[in-house]
């Protein structure tokens, strides 16, 4: 009984194996050939070699002090680990249990500076559905840095979309908003002092810290003047009744992620809820606040509503999407015609958003009575959008023809329409096809036009609807004074054009001149509008 026992060789081994693991390039073949549990066998072979040469007495009796130490010691952590599961099996009571009185319209909740933005104010906002979501931020103004407080709401998105047509203005008082939030609405929060009691909530999610539990966890504490609660959801699972520890390092990441413990090999499951994110529901309930939508059940749509759905609450078209099957059948629109409207007014005001022409070609679609009743405050909307500075956002032709099919009221919209908005060539041949009662928006136009002196950049198919516009209104005098600028250039037939149309202007003008009256047919307007640009 003497020097040193051999098991240590299983030890040095297992030691081998996670320096192997650590290292980078080693590791990931390790990883690949699952090297990490290995030592499962290396260790627990070397505890279990101990004891029989400590029982055999080539070691000292002293040496089962190992073993023992081993696999008793992970027998009571194997024993703590039941107990906590057993503990956890009634978490779901101990959260119903968790009150604290809240007035939604009366009090604030205050989330802790630095919180991490999947707990910050604005997604609880958004999760819980409470009116009055503030957050702490430090700013440093005239004076020193300053504690302050913004409020998150829930709102349209067609308040944000306001809030960014005033951001100039707003974002020195502190303001943010998040443009297309989950929901199909928006989040906007403004600088506001609390009010009414304050609740401070922090939210966590983190290792679960149950003895021989493992897992994750989230927790929410809310804490006011006189009273507090606490919810908490654990996805974990128990040790087994058997060693089996393991090595692994994620290489993968920067920095380097290592794990090293016992794998549990029991099936995890979720603990206090039906899901981990549950937590957000649990709390409501704890202040008595509305089932927070995370919850809420959507009933089951048609592939017509969930793409109309989809158009208005992203900012990129899904090209799956049945947009043909949709324009066919203006009836399934039809439910739609108020917020089609309201998405298409935000989409113009957010350059990211391209789903704006889509939605266009499916309002131009509606039927005729709800057509007619969204289109006043879209026209609005439209003319608010483009006065914007720079602002440039393409229009469906459809839907320009459509409006100019309304009459009189639509000739102001789509005289300022024209100008430097792609896709607006529609908006003259819709004053065209109006004809008399356009007669002042068609003057503006080609008085412009004449104005610029050099008429060589116009193609012959959109002088032709320029001249018929002038016409159709009754200005034959106002399609001279064009015709006499174009003359002026003698290069006027450039571009070229495949129609013909150039090489035989002079003849051309003189039919329509002689030929075109306000009583001619506003059919004479329909240009080919790749002809166009």
């Amino acid at each position: 009984m003497s020097g040193l026992p051999i098991s240590l060789i299983w030890f040095v081994l297992s030691g081998f194996i996670v320096l192997l693991t650590v290292l980078p390039y080693t590791g990931d073949i390790l990883m690949w050939l699952l090297g990490g549990f290995w030592i499962v066998f290396t260790l627990n072979a070397g505890f279990v070699s101990l004891a029989i040469e400590a029982v055999i007495g080539r070691i000292a009796r002293t040496w089962l002090l190992a073993p023992l130490l081993w696999f008793g010691g992970y027998a009571l952590l194997y024993a703590a680990g039941q107990m906590n599961i057993r503990r956890l099996e009634t978490l779901a009571q101990d959260n119903a249990r968790q009150a604290l009185p809240f007035d939604p319209d009366a009090d604030s909740l205050v989330v802790a500076e630095g919180a991490s933005e999947e707990f910050g104010a604005a997604e609880l906002a958004r999760r819980l559905r409470a009116p009055k979501v503030y957050e702490t931020f430090s700013e440093r103004r005239p004076g020193g840095a300053q504690t302050l407080h913004r409020r998150w709401r829930m709102a349209d998105d067609s308040v944000c979309a306001r809030m960014q047509s005033d951001w100039e203005r707003l974002r020195p008082t502190g303001a943010q908003y998040m443009r297309n939030a989950k929901d199909g609405a928006c989040l906007y929060g403004v600088v506001e002092a609390p009010t009414g009691r304050i609740v401070r909530i922090a939210a966590q999610k983190g290792a679960a810290s149950d003895w021989g539990v493992q897992g994750e966890q989230i927790r929410i504490d809310l804490v006011a003047a006189g009273g507090r609660a606490s919810v908490r959801v654990v996805e974990a699972a128990a040790l087994p009744p058997y060693p089996l520890p393991m090595s692994f390092c994620n290489h993968a990441r920067r920095p380097v992620k290592c794990e090293f413990g016992f794998l549990a090999t029991s099936p995890r499951s979720i603990f206090g809820a039906k899901d981990l994110t549950d937590a957000f529901d649990l709390a409501a309930r704890a202040l008595r606040l509305s089932r927070p939508v995370g919850t809420e059940t959507t009933p089951a749509r048609e592939p017509d509503a969930v793409a109309i759905e989809e158009l208005m609450t992203t900012r990129a078209p899904d090209p799956g999407l049945p947009i043909d099957e949709l324009l066919r059948t203006p009836a399934a629109l039809s439910p739609y015609a108020d917020r089609l409207a309201a998405a298409a007014a935000a989409a113009a005001r957010d350059p990211q958003n391209l789903n704006g022409p889509t939605i266009q070609r499916l309002i131009a679609a509606l039927p005729e009575a709800d057509f007619r009743r969204v289109a006043p405050k879209l026209m609005q909307d439209f003319a608010d959008a483009t006065r914007a500075p720079g602002q440039r956002y393409p229009h469906d032709a459809g839907l320009l023809l459509r409006l100019g099919a309304l009459g009189p009221s639509a000739a102001p919209f789509l005289g300022r329409m024209y100008w430097g908005t792609p896709g607006a060539f529609a908006a003259i041949e819709a004053l065209c096809r109006m004809g008399t009662p356009a007669a002042a928006e068609v003057e503006q136009i080609l008085t412009k036009y004449i104005g610029m002196g050099d008429l060589v950049a116009l193609r012959p198919a959109r002088r032709k609807l320029l001249v018929l516009a002038a016409l159709r209104s009754g200005q034959p005098d106002l399609a001279d004074r064009f015709d006499a600028q174009l003359r002026k250039w003698p290069k006027y037939t450039w571009p070229p054009d495949k129609t013909g149309l150039a090489d035989n202007w002079a003849a051309e003008y003189a039919g329509w001149r002689g030929g075109v009256t306000p009583a001619s047919p506003a059919q004479l307007c329909a240009v080919a509008h790749r002809d166009i640009d």
